[in-house]
């Protein structure tokens, strides 16, 4: 008998629009989110193409492109909403191949990635 034990985010795979701006509605029902410290990078898993991005373009693998900002709905119900600005999507590369996750320090310092997936970035 095979034993095995996973402790796994759940996959949320994000596509957007380049330039768009992205509101995502997340609710983890019924934890009360007081107290916490709640990251969410987006970050470079792979690049298609070097030098497409520009200037200040993103190409190192595993390098932070950027960060959900972050704001509560209903801090004491678990529910927050991660939101990118036009400027953040629009200086994410279509040739980059990105990743991003959700992750909390809970009161207590019990650190838990609950989220996480692909970041896909195309064109209008």
């Amino acid at each position: 008998m095979a034993n095995e034990f996973k402790q796994v985010p759940a996959i949320l795979n994000v596509t957007v629009v380049k330039g768009d701006e992205v509101s995502i509605a997340v609710d983890v029902d019924p934890t009360d989110l007081t107290g916490y410290s709640i990251t969410a990078p987006i970050y470079v898993k792979g690049v298609f193409a070097s030098g497409v991005g520009g200037v200040s373009a993103v190409e190192t693998i595993g390098e932070i492109a950027t960060n959900f900002a972050i704001s509560f709905t209903n801090q004491s119900q678990g529910q927050l909403i991660l939101g990118l600005s036009e400027l953040q999507t629009n200086a994410l590369s279509t040739s980059v191949d990105y990743r991003w996750y959700l992750r909390w320090v809970a009161p207590g310092l019990i650190t838990r990635t609950i989220l996480a997936g692909t970041f896909d970035v195309i064109n209008p």
